[in-house]
C-alpha cells in the first residue's frame, strides 16, 4: 500500500510538473497569440486607411476622366467649326495677299502715269513758253 501510494504521489509530482510546464507553455502561446492578434489588428486598421485612400483617388479618378470625356465631347463638338473657321481664315488670308499684290501693282502704276503726267506737263509748259 505505501509503495503504491508513492508510486501515485510520484505520478502526481510529474503529473503536476508536466502541466505546470504545459501551462507555462499554454501562457506562452496566448502571449504569442495576442502579439500576432494585436499585429493583424495594426494591419486591419492599415488596410482599412488604405482601402479610404484608394477609394478616395478611384473617385477623383472617375470624376477626371468624366471631365476628360466632356471636354473630349466639347472639342468634337466644335471641331468641325474650327475647320471651317480655320478654312475660311486661310481663304480671306489669300484674298488679302492677292489684295496687296493688286494694291502694289496698282501704285506702282500710278507712280509710272503721275511720272508721265508730269512729263506731259512739263513738255506742254515748254511748248507753250516757245509759242511766246
Amino acid at each position: 500500500d505505501e509503495l503504491q501510494l508513492q508510486l501515485k504521489l510520484f505520478q502526481l509530482y510529474h503529473n503536476k510538473q508536466e502541466l505546470t510546464e504545459k501551462c507555462q507553455i499554454a501562457d506562452k502561446k496566448r502571449k504569442e497569440v495576442a502579439k500576432l492578434e494585436k499585429r493583424k489588428e495594426i494591419s486591419n486598421d492599415e488596410i482599412k486607411v488604405t482601402k479610404k485612400e484608394l477609394a478616395h483617388y478611384n473617385k477623383e479618378l472617375a470624376n477626371d476622366e468624366q471631365k476628360i470625356k466632356e471636354l473630349e465631347a466639347q472639342i468634337n463638338k466644335h471641331r468641325p467649326t474650327y475647320f471651317k473657321v480655320k478654312e475660311n481664315s486661310t481663304h480671306h488670308q489669300k484674298k488679302l495677299d492677292l489684295a496687296k499684290k493688286t494694291l502694289i501693282a496698282a501704285e506702282k502704276a500710278h507712280a509710272v502715269h503721275d511720272d508721265e503726267i508730269e512729263k506731259y506737263e512739263n513738255d506742254l509748259c515748254e511748248v507753250e513758253r516757245l509759242k511766246k
